[in-house]
């Protein structure tokens, strides 16, 4: 018989360790389904309250700073339980804190037995009759804790369960600090992709700020060799003026006499194209003084847009700015390539002046007005002559001491996904070579960023895109960023 009860009491120590070993590794399978450090501790109170047929099994953080605190966050229970999920602090219940900082497993075989009344009070209010407390000390340095009950008639703990709920929390020791470092290295992945785009960022801003500013340098260099002979020729026209006034005095006393002229001269006096060239020159010479002036305004918008290098921030008219970008852009407004002209309307309101990055708007200007000619010559191929384009131009004294400039064009316009992307860097609808997709984003930065403003975009498809720029008229000293 002896034999018998010891085979016997083999087989069973080798049952009861295959059952322990297999639902080791279904709890530690449940365990580390995910990297996710919530799911991984849900998922550990589930498992390991169906496996050890728990009444309730919460996870807590153990937090030891001001004061020491135990923070409840996960819980799987019995729905009649009244919920555990909570922050509880030393003096609730004194004795699980020493336990838990001192990793020491707590079990608790019957709760009417505890000499602890705190703890016993405790137990009573969530409801349970037997308790175990793991402390999960993981290497990241947390400190963590599973607690596990039992409702009064339920079965006590054995001691296989104790070893194999040790065993758990090894395992989930193990997936935190897994879990942990998975988070870091996200965070650190994603921290170098936001450098990399930023560098890259930083990096087109610089080559397009370098081509404005060599683009401001040769229109700058234009309008001072246009100036130079346009001035020389608007002042000679006011003395070529008197001269003609003289000269028309002479003639008509010569006509007044002209019967004793000598006879080679009398001819002269009698061509018939004397008297139309006599009326017509004045009117000449107004033509072209109309016309030289006409230069002199280009010529000061070409100096006005030149201002790209400077970097003070200072009040300016932002209608200059704007009529010196449609000058530079006008010969793609006049039409290009057999397509009509673009007719550009101006609503400018009452607008004083206000302090910005002169150079920096124009570079907006610039941008927002050649994607708005872009769109309209993209709807002029598909729609042929029947289309006309047009940009519409608005300025308004907004509220709260703000400056309203509205940009809208009649072109095919944008679906929403579209237009949802048209900020981000690197982003574009053009065809390879065309466009870099930075014109946009490096607007949006110098409004946002170097301004404080706002840059908002809307847009219906087949009707057309407006672009919204909000600035402050002054921004104070402490707030204002480097150009």
């Amino acid at each position: 018989y002896q034999d018998i009860t010891d085979r016997k009491h083999a087989e069973f120590q080798i049952n009861s360790l295959f059952n322990r070993t297999q639902l080791l590794n279904y709890i530690s399978a449940e365990i580390r389904e995910s990297l996710d450090l919530e799911i991984i501790l849900q998922n550990s109170v589930n498992a390991i309250s169906a496996g050890l047929a728990a009444s309730s099994c919460t996870f807590a953080w153990y937090q030891h700073a001001e004061f020491q605190v135990l923070n409840i966050v996960k819980e799987q229970k019995k729905a009649e339980l009244p919920s555990a999920i909570g922050t509880y602090r030393l003096n609730d219940v004194p004795s699980l804190f020493e336990h838990i900082e001192q990793n020491r497993l707590y079990r608790i075989d019957d709760r009417q037995s505890l000499a602890d009344e705190a703890l016993k009070a405790f137990l009573h209010s969530i409801g349970l009759e037997t308790f175990l407390c793991l402390p999960i000390h993981t290497t990241g340095g947390r400190i963590g804790s599973l607690q596990i009950g039992r409702t009064l008639g339920e079965k006590p703990w054995k001691n296989e369960e104790v070893e194999l709920l040790q065993d758990i929390g090894n395992q989930m020791a193990i997936a935190i600090y897994q879990a942990q470092l998975y988070e870091e290295s996200q965070i650190k992945t994603e921290e170098l992709k936001r450098s990399y785009q930023e560098l890259q960022e930083a990096q087109l801003q610089l080559i397009q700020s370098e081509k404005m500013s060599s683009l401001g340098q040769l229109v700058a260099g234009i309008a001072h060799e246009i100036n130079n002979p346009i001035n020389f020729i608007s002042g000679n026209l006011a003395i070529a003026s008197d001269y003609v006034k003289t000269l028309t005095t002479i003639f008509s006393q010569l006509q007044q006499a002209q019967a004793n002229l000598p006879s080679d001269i009398r001819p002269l006096m009698e061509n018939p194209d004397i008297e139309y060239i006599i009326s017509d020159f004045p009117q000449l010479l107004g033509s072209m003084g109309n016309g030289t002036e006409r230069i002199c305004r280009i010529v000061q918008s070409l100096r006005t847009f030149s201002r790209l290098d400077q970097a003070d921030y200072k009040a300016v008219n932002l209608h200059e700015n704007i009529d010196s970008t449609l000058v530079i852009l006008q010969n793609r407004l006049n039409g290009r390539a057999g397509n009509p002209e673009i007719q550009v309307i101006k609503d400018y309101g009452n607008v004083p002046l206000i302090e910005c990055y002169s150079g920096l708007l124009n570079q907006v200007f610039m941008n927002l007005l050649v994607n708005a000619i872009d769109a309209i010559e993209e709807k002029q191929e598909r729609s042929g002559n029947d289309y006309s384009g047009c940009i519409t131009i608005q300025t308004r004294l907004a509220a709260d001491d703000k400056v309203s400039i509205a940009i809208k064009d009649n072109g095919p316009g944008m679906d929403p996904k579209t237009r949802e992307k048209i900020f981000n860097p690197f982003f574009t609808t053009k065809p390879i070579g065309i466009g870099t997709g930075m014109g946009l984003s490096i607007s949006y930065q110098i409004v946002t960023g170097n301004h404080q403003g706002q840059l908002l975009c809307v847009s219906t498809p087949g009707v057309g895109t407006k672009f919204v720029i909000e600035l402050w008229r002054s921004l104070p000293q402490g707030d204002r960023p480097y150009g």
